[in-house]
């Protein structure tokens, strides 16, 4: 590689000339070398931005949700409360329906106690008022003047 015919030694100025193109092809080797790199970390650079882009628009909507949470808790705690209260109003006035659902019971069980009773002595009087009708009935005309 020191000359283009390798049998005639080189002047001292060619050889000079030949060592500074070997060193300027070898720097211009470096030189891409060192352009690829630059692109492949240039894009590698693009990449973790467009990551971090993504990451700061996620950072930002949890932030928005953050500043939201103590009113979001807020609502939460108020809603709580308003369903035990009406769990409680609900369980009073089922308490109160069933308090007059058995009062309902038992005066229905008095009422057929006595409709029962009711229904024995009606029993008995419309026997008698057969019975009176029936001996009416077979009493001689003769006998009633």
């Amino acid at each position: 590689s020191s000359g283009i015919n390798a049998e005639w030694p080189l002047r001292p100025g060619e050889q000079h000339r030949d060592e500074l193109a070997r060193q300027v092809v070898e720097k211009e080797s470096r030189l891409r070398e060192h352009e690829m790199e630059l692109k492949n970390l240039t894009d590698q650079r693009d990449e973790k931005d467009a990551e971090l882009n993504k990451l700061n628009s996620q950072l930002a909507l949890l932030s928005g949700v953050v500043k939201q949470l103590p009113e979001v808790l807020k609502q939460v705690y108020v809603l709580k409360s308003k369903k035990e209260n009406l769990l409680s109003a609900v369980k009073s006035h089922k308490d109160g329906i069933l308090a007059e659902l058995s009062q309902l019971l038992n005066r229905n069980k008095e009422a057929g106690t006595l409709s029962s009773d009711n229904s024995a002595r009606i029993s008995s009087l419309e026997a008698q008022i057969s019975a009176d009708s029936i001996k009416k009935k077979k009493v001689p005309t003769a006998t009633l003047r």
